[in-house]
């Protein structure tokens, strides 16, 4: 590839970050650049994707609290802080119940309903896809 088309396809890669475009398809002399941001490739996998079925768990009854974006998961405030809740907690409606943190912004998790803390499911310090199960509740 050579120096020229490298410096369009640098400029199209600041156009969509300061733009905040998801994706760009570009045709220039005899060469077509396509663009995707992670975020537009993992909504095509999931759109291509056959329909999930529920867990066992769900279909027992189990309350799921998930990511809401890809983040690095924490169950407490601090490190030097005793974590928000430990399985067989009960937790009420709005409680946190954990943290998690993307680009140094950290963004409490709430527990959605009142239940009982029956599984932690994502492991502390470490990296949660958006929409992953970080705990399951059972209901009060």
């Amino acid at each position: 590839m050579d120096e020229e088309i490298l410096r369009h396809i640098r400029a199209l890669c600041r156009l969509m970050w300061e733009v905040g475009l998801r994706e760009l398809d570009v045709s220039w002399r005899d060469t077509r650049v396509i663009l995707r941001t992670e975020q537009a490739v993992r909504r095509e996998r999931a759109a291509a994707a056959p329909p999930a079925r529920p867990a066992p768990e769900a279909e027992q009854g189990l309350i799921e609290i998930r990511s809401p974006l890809l983040a690095t998961f924490y169950r407490s405030p601090a490190p030097d802080r005793p974590p928000f809740v430990e399985v067989g907690d009960l937790v009420e409606k709005g409680q946190t119940v954990a943290v998690v943190e993307a680009m140094k912004v950290i963004s409490d998790i709430t527990a959605e309903t009142a239940g009982r803390v029956v599984e932690i499911c994502a492991e502390n310090g470490k990296l949660v896809q958006e929409n992953e199960v970080l705990m399951r509740l059972a209901a009060a």
